[in-house]
């Protein structure tokens, strides 16, 4: 699904009446790891690092936005979701963060929660890439990856035990 119609299906009026726990989610690095692309190609997600995602999905009922340049690509945008998919995630991508071009990524994000403040009940960024945050105030809320592993269960744990905490 190209990603103006994931918009529009996903459109702000339809997700009014409740709040919602938001991963803003990478892909490179967090979802696949550098060996596994080395040996598989660019194109490579790892099961192990979706399936970790989908236990925090699990136990926290988290959405995502798709935050990764893989946003920009309708193929990408396909293999996201048949990934997720096999884990019965994909209903969980829920909206993109717009491409703002020059700026960092925390812009991009910053400009999706102006967009949709009444709808965030808490957030985590799950990224490989800190200086992409930069010094955004977004501490507590960021889950920095090494991009040699992806997501593991040692980090799948910490977001559950952020999003669980009253």
């Amino acid at each position: 699904m190209p990603p103006e119609a994931v918009a529009k299906e996903f459109a702000p009026s339809r997700l009014y009446f409740y709040t919602m726990r938001i991963i803003f989610l990478d892909i490179d690095g967090v979802l696949n790891h550098w060996d596994g692309i080395q040996k598989h190609g660019m194109d490579y997600i790892g099961d192990a690092q979706v399936a970790q995602l989908a236990r925090v999905v699990d136990a926290t009922d988290a959405r995502f936005v798709l935050t990764s340049t893989w946003r920009l690509e309708d193929k990408n945008i396909t293999l996201v979701r048949e990934a997720m998919a096999k884990h019965s995630i994909d209903e969980m991508l829920i909206d993109f963060t717009s491409n703002l071009g020059y700026t960092k990524r925390a812009a991009e994000i910053r400009k999706w929660m102006f967009d949709n403040r009444h709808h965030i009940e808490k957030f985590a960024i799950l990224d490989d890439d800190d200086e992409i945050i930069g010094d955004q105030g977004f501490n507590d809320q960021f889950f920095h990856t090494d991009g040699t592993k992806g997501l593991t269960k040692e980090i799948a744990d910490k977001m559950i035990d952020y999003f669980l905490q009253q």
